[in-house]
C-alpha cells in the first residue's frame, strides 16, 4: 500500500471525492432554487471556518505578504469565475459552460513547465488525453435532449473564455503555494481565498437583497457545499508536491465523475452509455496517475 500509493497521491484522490460532493451540492442548490449569492455566502462561510480552524494547527507564514497577496488574488479569481459562470449559464448551453469550466485545468498544466520548470513525460500526454475524453463523453451524457447547442447571446463566448482563464489561474495559484511555501501554509492560504471570496459574496448579496437573510434550504445546501469544498481544498493543497499534470487531472477527474455518479444516484437519473464510459475512463486516469513513476521506469 505504502509502496504503491504515496501520501500526496492519496490526498488528491480524497480531495477528488470531497469535491464530487461539492458537485452534488451545486445540483441540489439548483433543484432547491437557492439564490446564487445566498448559497455562496453560506458555502464560503463554512469553508472559511474549516480552513481557519485547520490553520491554527499548522505552520503558517502569516507574516509573509506573498501569502496574503496570493490568497487575495485567488479569492477574487474564484469569486469572479463563480459569478461569470452563473451568468454564462443564462446565456447559452449549460453543458458547454460546464465542459469549459472543467477544461480550465489545462491552464496550470500548460503554465507549470514554463513558469515552474516542471518536466513533462510521455505518459503525461496520455493522462491529459484520457481526462479530455472524460469531459467530452460526460458532456454528451449530461446534455439535455432539448438543449439548444447555440448560444443566445454574443457575450456567451467572451464570458466563457473569461471563466476558463480565471478558474485556470485560480487553480495555478494552488501550485504556486507549494512552490512558495512548500509543505506549510496550505490551510492559511485556503482561509485567505475563501475569506476574501466570502467578503465579496456578502457585499454582493447585501447589495442585491438589502438584507442578509437565508432560507433553511440555502443553509442546508450551503453547509454541505462548504464542508466538501473546505476539506477538498485542504487535501488538494497538501498534495501539491505532485507534478501538476498528475494532481489536477486525477483530482478533477474523480470529482467530475464522482459528482455525476452521486447526482445519478440521489436524483435517480438515467445511467446512459456516455456516463458508463466516463466512469471507466476515470478508472484509467486513476491507475495511470498512481502507477506513473513505475510505468515510466519500466518504459525506460
Amino acid at each position: 500500500m505504502h509502496a504503491l500509493i504515496s501520501l500526496p497521491v492519496l490526498m488528491v484522490i480524497l480531495a477528488g471525492l470531497f469535491l464530487a460532493g461539492l458537485g452534488l451540492s451545486y445540483k441540489m442548490a439548483a433543484v432547491n432554487r437557492c439564490r446564487p449569492m445566498a448559497f455562496s455566502v453560506v458555502f464560503l462561510l463554512v469553508a472559511t471556518v474549516l480552513a481557519g480552524g485547520r490553520a491554527l494547527c499548522e505552520a503558517t507564514a502569516w507574516e509573509n505578504p506573498r501569502l496574503w497577496a496570493l490568497g487575495g488574488v485567488m479569492g477574487v479569481l474564484s469569486f469572479g469565475s463563480l459569478v461569470l459562470f452563473v451568468q454564462v449559464n443564462t446565456l447559452g448551453p449549460a453543458s458547454v459552460s460546464w465542459t469549459m469550466l472543467n477544461l480550465s485545468l489545462l491552464v496550470p498544466i500548460l503554465l507549470a513547465p514554463f513558469v515552474l520548470g516542471e518536466s513533462f513525460r510521455a505518459l503525461d500526454g496520455v493522462l491529459i488525453v484520457l481526462f479530455l475524453l472524460i469531459v467530452v463523453v460526460l458532456q454528451r451524457g449530461m446534455r439535455g435532449a432539448a438543449e439548444d447547442v447555440k448560444s443566445r447571446s454574443r457575450a456567451f463566448w467572451p464570458l466563457l473564455a473569461a471563466v476558463f482563464l480565471m478558474n485556470g489561474a485560480f487553480q495555478f495559484g494552488a501550485k504556486l503555494k507549494d512552490t512558495l511555501f512548500h509543505e506549510g501554509s496550505a490551510a492559511g492560504l485556503a482561509t485567505l481565498y475563501f475569506g476574501s471570496g466570502l467578503l465579496l459574496a456578502v457585499l454582493t448579496h447585501a447589495a442585491q437583497t438589502r438584507s442578509l437573510r437565508f432560507t433553511a434550504r440555502e443553509w442546508g445546501v450551503g453547509l454541505l457545499a462548504g464542508g466538501c469544498a473546505g476539506f477538498g481544498n485542504l487535501l488538494f493543497l497538501n498534495g501539491m508536491s505532485l507534478p501538476t499534470v498528475v494532481a489536477f487531472p486525477l483530482t478533477q477527474g474523480i470529482a467530475l465523475v464522482g459528482g455525476v455518479a452521486l447526482t445519478t444516484v440521489v436524483y435517480a437519473e438515467r445511467l446512459n452509455p456516455a456516463k458508463i464510459i466516463g466512469f471507466l475512463l476515470s478508472l484509467a486516469v486513476l491507475m495511470l496517475a498512481v502507477l506513473r513513476d513505475p510505468l515510466q521506469r519500466w518504459l525506460r
